[in-house]
């Protein structure tokens, strides 16, 4: 169960959180190079990926039903008060990417940004579900510690952030490429004669 955890974790922090610009750093290359081969490959890869990370999503949420301790948040979480942001989470997080399974779906660059807004929603409506249902049922008055944050501090964590988003799937949508256009041309070397 933790390395499926750690394999998600991995999978969410390169891949998931900046599919967006990952995408688009794959329509950068395609528009300037105008090689459809490796756009094609790297296209592809990326929604093997997704859909790879769907199922072993949904294969980490089975698993907790298994195991009694973690049955109680499961259930809690999907049925208790907060049951619409859990739905919204696991429908934008783990079913609708899914639907790549659909070639047509699957080849549309649209589809791939469109999932890619899906995809982090679904994932800061889970951060929302793990915060609001795990402070929902404590009642102890030690948790309610009021913070200040400043207007200043809050654009540069956002912004931040969004820098870091952009440099990271840029940098992975890149490498992407890379990896396709070297296989590609390890396949296509013409062989030397001595």
């Amino acid at each position: 169960m933790n390395t499926l955890q750690v394999i998600l974790n991995i999978v969410n922090n390169i891949f998931i959180k900046e599919l967006f610009y990952i995408v688009i750093a794959l329509v950068l290359y395609k528009s300037i190079f105008k090689r459809d081969d490796i756009y094609t490959k790297s296209i592809n890869f990326l929604r093997w990926i997704i859909v790879c990370y769907s199922v072993m999503g949904l294969l980490s949420y089975l698993l907790l039903l298994i195991f009694p301790n973690e049955e109680y948040a499961l259930i809690n979480r999907a049925t208790g008060p907060y049951w619409w942001s859990y739905l919204l989470m696991s429908n934008g997080h783990l079913l609708i990417p899914l639907l790549l399974l659909n070639k047509r779906l699957g080849r549309s660059v649209y589809f791939l940004l469109f999932l890619g807004i899906i995809m982090n929603m679904g994932r800061l409506f889970e951060r929302f579900v793990i915060l609001t249902t795990s402070l929902h049922r404590d009642y102890l008055p030690q948790g309610w510690e009021i913070t200040e944050n400043s207007l200043i501090g809050m654009f540069l964590i956002i912004a931040g952030n969004f820098i870091f988003s952009l440099f990271t799937g840029l940098l992975v949508g890149a490498f992407i490429v890379l990896v396709f256009h070297v296989m590609h041309l390890y396949k296509n070397r013409k062989p030397t004669v001595i």
